[in-house]
């Protein structure tokens, strides 16, 4: 697994294929407009420590996005507001 596996096709396209030290020409890609400068390349760790890690961090960001979710929608079900005043009925 390469680093830039987890770019978008077109980043990804760019951050491969662009010398080291060269900066490219502006591009779109789904997030936007990019302009990249490779500043140079290293290999990624792939021993099973390593590829344990990272499964351990993406589960642990997938479980804490849900986690979040669910207690925002806990907030949002729990909050109550009573309009006070002489005109209620306008709005």
């Amino acid at each position: 697994m390469q680093t830039s596996d987890i770019y978008v096709p077109e980043f990804k396209e760019q951050v491969d294929t662009l010398p080291v030290g060269k900066i490219s020409e502006p591009f779109k890609t789904v997030h936007g407009w990019h302009i990249v400068e490779v500043e140079g390349r290293r290999q990624v760790d792939r021993t099973d420590a390593a590829v344990k890690n990272r499964a351990y961090n993406l589960l642990f960001r997938r479980k804490f996005n849900e986690e979040a979710q669910a207690w925002l929608q806990e907030l949002r079900a729990g909050a109550y507001v009573e309009m006070m005043g002489e005109d209620n009925s306008a709005r």
